[in-house]
């Protein structure tokens, strides 16, 4: 049996109700956020074989934030291979592709922390807390 997602019982920004049983999976909670970035991922990679990897500096004055990415974290540059020497090598497409697998793989831990952080009161505030003192530093 499938469950199905009841919009009268649930609401984008509902809370759990802490007299009731826990029943939401993991993919309830992180499947709405993860979809979406799935499509902005896919439409980016797109973005980036056909136009994104001939923009940018030095030839132009608009840059991408993978570009930016290389030039400003050599050590992750070295990482995924990207190399400035020539525009012909600045423009492969191994590196870009490495460059997004990290990025899928980051979102995907992260993402995957919200659901820890749903779970638990005290994880969340001290989240949050933490979010706090780190915007006011």
């Amino acid at each position: 049996m499938m469950a199905t997602w009841n919009t009268k019982d649930h609401k984008i920004f509902d809370l759990p109700d802490p007299s009731k049983p826990f029943g939401e999976s993991f993919w309830t909670v992180v499947w709405p956020a993860y979809a979406f970035y799935l499509c902005w991922w896919v439409m980016y990679v797109c973005y980036m074989i056909f136009k994104g990897r001939y923009i940018g500096a030095p030839w132009s004055k608009y840059d991408t934030l993978y570009f930016y990415t290389m030039q400003s974290n050599k050590s992750f540059a070295k990482m995924v291979g990207f190399d400035c020497s020539t525009v012909e090598k600045r423009q492969r497409m191994g590196p870009i592709l490495k460059y997004m697998l990290f990025n899928i793989c980051f979102f995907g831990f992260s993402i995957a922390f919200s659901y820890v952080v749903y779970l638990n009161f005290w994880v969340h505030t001290l989240f949050v807390a933490a979010l706090f003192g780190s915007v006011v530093y």
